[in-house]
């Protein structure tokens, strides 16, 4: 093995091994540093959110204790103000006056009702009387028993009830308001099981929102619902008759008179606490969003979490300048030693010497970060004159190929030419020996066209033109000769000697020799998009299947050289596979069709 295979080698062994060394110092890092204190962090967190919670559920429950007391007052002032209200009516509902004396009777419980509306959340009062009272179809203040018989208050009920939310009209024509109802009947002084009167107490939902808004946050709820948790009373008053709770966590008002928990509301996980009511089976809700509590949980303590952040982050940054030292630092050094041994082992032995203080100054640290983009921007330097290099040298040898089947071509021609001059002389024809002689000078002439591989289509159509004046003479005119060329085609590239070879197989292999009495060989030039097509067709006797299948194939060789010749010569030139197509049909004819990139001016070939 030589020296430089060891060394690397043994550069390779270090990397990896210093590779091992840095996993180990890091999961180190980790098992002593990151892991107990990401731990701890979590710890801390959860019981900081645990605390923050239980905070947040006693907040809870002391806000709906207060709300509760206080609507507890309020519905009791309105069973005290009910009482009171009928106990003064008691005697007129009861007596037997006259229609003066209900007039009178009528007066005066007017007066005293009209005390009572807007005490104590009273939003409107209703006495419902017996029918024989002259007042009872007032329908404003008092109304007839009657109205009550097949409704929802009926049968009638004595003693004081909670009804919850339903509508209400202020006043005769206007849009109902929602509200709750204190019901209370009093039964006769002589049939006690006879009701004589019932009192409505009705109260605007409005108002008790009011009541229990009072210092509650944005984002917090308080609110009344029944015992089916249906809401009686909402901020958002399009939640008024539609359940508080549904799914997981939802609570069940009927087991207990208090409590607290979490549930979703509307997609949302909401902390909640609730209460019983004294007054009715009732219940005062209150809730706020679970992520207010999180939030506030988690950065309760910020001391104590910048100082845990701060222990993480400077173990990270450690292990991260550690990691750097050993795997990153020696990785720049190794990839500046070896852009060092490729730059040596490719350098141009023409270039003079670098001097010896850049080598010296390129050593002081070959581990830094600097050193390796000043070595790398040489590296590319250096890349980009061996990609030249050898874009030149592959340009030389597509030239050389070129010319190499141009070579090939030519002897291949002249011998055929120099068989027909023969023949000529042998049977006397001197006239027409010394024309093709003639002829035969020009077409090498041409063929040389100045050293040039690629030359304009009118050259190569005259160079063919040349040949086929050759074999015309030889041939005593048997066949005749069409040109197609779309004159603006006249200059377009071709590689040299791609026609003719074609024209010569047309002659020899199929019109020739073949018994038809009219033998026609056309040629067509013309421009398809950005290519150029050129085409080669002849009637003669065709090629056979299987024969056409080798031709395609490039499989056949012999007779069929000049067609191997032209395809190799139009790859060069960057026609692509598609650049060569023949199809032929036995007693029919042949045609072979060329494709190749339209250039009018010379390029060099890639």
């Amino acid at each position: 093995m030589d020296v430089a295979g060891r060394a690397r080698r043994i550069r390779i062994r270090l990397f990896d091994r210093d590779i091992y060394l840095s996993l180990r110092l890091l999961l180190a890092t980790v098992a002593v540093v990151l892991i107990p204190v990401t731990g701890s962090l979590l710890a801390y967190a959860r019981l900081s959110a645990d605390a923050v919670q239980a905070e947040a559920f006693r907040s809870l429950r002391t806000s709906v204790q207060m709300g509760k007391n206080n609507l507890d007052y309020r519905l009791d002032q309105i069973e005290v103000s009910s009482l009171a209200i009928l106990t003064s009516v008691y005697p007129a509902l009861n007596s037997d006056a006259d229609t003066a004396g209900q007039m009178a009777e009528y007066t005066e419980m007017s007066r005293l009702m009209m005390d009572y509306v807007g005490k104590n959340m009273i939003t409107k009062l209703r006495l419902y009387v017996p029918d024989a009272k002259v007042y009872s179809h007032q329908r404003d203040t008092f109304y007839s028993l009657k109205e009550l018989e097949g409704t929802e208050f009926s049968p009638l009920r004595i003693g004081t009830y909670w009804l919850p939310t339903h509508g209400i009209a202020l006043s005769f024509g206007e849009k109902p308001i929602d509200a709750i109802t204190c019901e209370t009947a009093i039964s006769s002084a002589t049939d006690y099981s006879r009701i004589v009167g019932v009192l409505f107490v009705d109260i605007a939902v409005a108002q008790i929102d009011k009541m229990l808004a009072a210092g509650i946050g944005p984002d917090e709820s308080l609110f009344l619902v029944d015992a089916d948790g249906t809401i009686l009373s909402h901020p958002d008053t399009a939640r008024i008759g539609t359940v508080a709770f549904s799914g997981a966590g939802a609570p069940s008002f009927a087991e207990a008179l208090s409590g607290s928990g979490a549930a979703e509301v509307d997609g949302r996980s909401m902390l909640y606490a609730y209460s019983r009511l004294e007054a009715a089976d009732w219940f005062v809700v209150m809730t706020e969003p679970q992520s207010r509590v999180s939030s506030a949980g988690f950065l309760s303590l910020d001391l104590v979490r910048l100082l845990l952040l701060l222990v993480v982050l400077v173990s990270l940054v450690a292990a991260v300048l550690l990691i750097y030292r050993m795997v990153v630092g020696s990785t720049f050094q190794r990839l500046n030693t070896a852009i060092g041994e490729l730059e040596r082992e490719n350098r141009d032995p023409t270039e003079p010497p670098e001097p010896p203080g850049r080598r010296t100054a390129r050593r002081e640290d070959p581990s830094s970060l600097f050193t390796l983009e000043r070595n790398t921007d040489r590296m590319i330097r250096m890349i980009h004159t061996l990609l030249d290099r050898q874009y030149k040298n592959q340009i030389a040898a597509h030239r050389f190929h070129m010319q190499a089947l141009q070579a090939q071509i030519n002897p291949h021609f002249l011998y055929n030419t120099l068989d027909v001059i023969k023949w000529m002389i042998a049977d006397g024809e001197r006239d027409d020996s010394i024309w093709m002689v003639n002829a035969l000078s020009k077409y090498f002439q041409l063929s040389i066209s100045k050293g040039k591989d690629i030359v304009r289509l009118r050259d190569e159509i005259g160079l063919t033109r040349t040949y086929l004046g050759i074999m015309q003479k030889r041939f005593k005119n048997v066949f005749e000769v069409s040109i197609e060329i779309e004159p603006a085609l006249e200059d377009c590239l071709i590689p040299k000697l791609s026609l003719q070879p074609l024209v010569e197989n047309a002659l020899l292999h199929g019109i020739l020799y073949c018994e038809k009495p009219e033998r026609l060989l056309s040629i067509r030039a013309a421009r398809l998009r950005d290519d150029v097509v050129l085409s080669v067709e002849d009637n003669g006797s065709g090629i056979p299947e299987e024969t056409l299948r080798s031709i395609r194939e490039g499989t056949v060789v012999g007779k069929n050289y000049g067609i191997s010749n032209v395809r190799e010569r139009l790859e060069l030139f960057g026609a692509g596979e598609d650049g060569f197509s023949i199809e032929s049909t036995v007693d029919v004819g042949t045609c072979v069709t060329l494709r190749f990139p339209l250039r009018r001016v010379e390029e060099p070939s890639r």
